[in-house]
């Protein structure tokens, strides 16, 4: 049994933008603009920091007794569940912690991915949509109360689901 649960988040709200600068003047002094534009980043000025945090918990993990999605081999390595047109259940018992990843693949078998996808993957709480996962993203859900997490492809591909869900 684990001893604790470590898990952070970071975000970056970025604000890119291109400009054409003025690099020489012709004869009478009037600039001359570039002929090529240049693209700079910053964190977007409203926001203006890197917004984040982490925790590293064990006050809920007493009762802890499995892990679902990572299967009984006891390998380290998932057992992907398929996110299909209909929603499907990933924990119906309230829990530890649920870790859901959209590793960008369609789905194969639950222990081999299929081709790379760029479709999202929606999931709900009983009936209602919360979060569209990108091709490559994850979320956290510590100490989920909902009986009822399910997920769901958001293009045509049927999806490789990466998660784990402790109860």
């Amino acid at each position: 049994m684990a001893n604790h649960v470590r898990y952070a988040v970071s975000v970056d709200v970025v604000d890119e933008y291109s400009f054409a600068g003025e690099t020489a003047a012709d004869s009478d002094g009037t600039p001359v603009p570039a002929t090529s534009s240049r693209t700079m980043s910053r964190i977007y000025p409203e926001v203006g920091k890197t917004l984040g945090g982490g925790v590293s918990n064990n006050s809920d993990l007493s009762g802890w007794t499995s892990v679902d999605g990572y299967g009984d081999d006891e390998d380290g390595k998932p057992d992907y569940s398929e996110a299909t047109d209909s929603a499907a259940v990933l924990s119906d018992t309230a829990g530890s912690m649920l870790f859901i990843k959209n590793p960008g693949y369609e789905y194969s078998t639950s222990t081999e991915l299929g081709d790379a996808s760029t479709d999202t993957l929606e999931v709900y709480a009983g009936s209602t949509q919360f979060c569209d996962i990108p091709a490559g993203g994850a979320i956290v859900l510590p100490n989920p109360t909902a009986n009822d997490i399910k997920i769901k492809r958001g293009g045509s591909a049927n999806l490789a689901v990466e998660y784990a869900f402790l109860d």
